[in-house]
């Protein structure tokens, strides 16, 4: 396990427990970058709600920039179908669809 993921786990788990509880968030993820050109490290945190069972919902905002949050929202149709609609941090709105093949 690198360094990122262990300060990533040591800063969630004690947050991610509270916020379900709370906010009813199903999972809470603090993902920190270090940056060798950069004093600072910076971080990325992540809230995803279930919202159905074929719906998911995830907030994902940079701490160290502003209006730099990416919203996500996936849906599975069935098993081979989903589709993810996503809005970047420029406010580009995407869709696309994927189907799920398994060669033998």
């Amino acid at each position: 396990m690198g360094e990122t993921a262990i300060v990533s786990q040591a800063v969630a788990s004690p947050v991610s427990s509270r916020l379900q509880r709370v906010f009813g968030v199903n999972q809470f993820r603090v993902d920190p970058s270090f940056n060798s050109g950069s004093a600072l490290p910076t971080a990325r945190i992540s809230l995803q709600q279930q919202v159905s069972k074929e719906i998911t919902f995830t907030y994902t905002q940079d701490v160290s920039l502003a209006n730099s949050e990416l919203i996500r929202v996936e849906w599975v149709i069935n098993p081979r179908f989903s589709a993810v609609a996503t809005r970047d941090e420029n406010g580009i709105f995407g869709v696309d669809f994927f189907y799920k093949r398994q060669f033998q």
